[in-house]
């Protein structure tokens, strides 16, 4: 790549006019469909494509939130006889059964859409994963053509013997073409930033949507089952009371 780069800035600075393109062929521009591990698409989709929607998000929390909302109007314990007397003379109860059997809906609703919000999770870490190796083998060249050209230019300040007329003009336009270089590496390297952080993001979404199916879920229904029909609640203890408060606090810091 280096020995190809002298070749291009010496021909650049015997004739400056006839070079449109100059510098490396970067990946991240190009507008054609490329192979991003795996996904048949152009960068700019995969661009696109690489934030999270917000309605994602936001269908995971509202799961989140109706089991919470159902967790504790849970009724723990067995009714005393003004408890019941209350709840006869306001419908407390009935209201309270109504509101179980709302989330309980809510939930298996939104859960039945968890096989696709991992599919979809797991194809965005991929391509943002491949995004990601496309910038990095961008800036690489970019890298690696810059330090030629600068270093072309250190030897020319060194130098001395004079240049032609011709020569000053080229190495000014080299110097003008580095420092676009710059700007660009600049832009590859705040790129290859968000795309790590869009993967990661993915990642964490996705291992959140994993402990709602197989931990969170399960601990749910294990009390949603022990509520009898008048929605009194008889066998949830506080243990299980308490690790189910810790998992919604830890995923809720995740998802938003």
């Amino acid at each position: 790549m280096s020995s190809d780069a002298t070749k291009m800035v010496e021909a650049f600075v015997k004739d400056p006019l006839s070079y449109d393109r100059f510098g490396p062929e970067l990946i991240s521009n190009q507008k054609c469909v490329l192979n991003i591990n795996g996904h048949e698409m152009s960068i700019d989709e995969a661009v696109k494509m690489s934030d999270i929607e917000k309605s994602l998000l936001d269908e995971i929390y509202h799961l989140i939130d109706a089991m919470t909302k159902a967790e504790v109007n849970f009724s723990k314990g067995k009714k005393n006889l003004f408890r019941r007397m209350f709840d006869h003379l306001t419908g407390s109860e009935i209201l309270r059964k109504a509101q179980l059997d709302i989330y309980n809906k809510v939930v298996m609703k939104l859960c039945e859409r968890i096989p696709d919000h991992f599919k979809m999770l797991t194809a965005h870490a991929e391509i943002t994963k491949g995004l990601e190796a496309i910038y990095a083998q961008d800036i690489h060249q970019l890298e690696v053509f810059i330090d030629v050209v600068e270093s072309y230019l250190k030897n020319k300040n060194e130098c001395d013997y004079s240049v032609t007329s011709n020569e000053y003009m080229a190495i000014n336009r080299l110097r003008i073409r580095v420092n676009n270089f710059q700007g660009v590496l600049v832009g590859l390297k705040l790129s290859q930033v968000q795309a790590q952080m869009s993967y990661e993001t993915a990642v964490d979404v996705k291992d959140s949507l994993r402990d709602i199916k197989d931990n969170l879920l399960p601990m749910w229904e294990g009390q949603a089952k022990n509520i009898n029909a008048s929605g009194v609640c008889s066998g949830i203890d506080e243990v299980a009371h308490e690790k189910f408060k810790k998992l919604v606090n830890k995923l809720n810091k995740n998802i938003r």
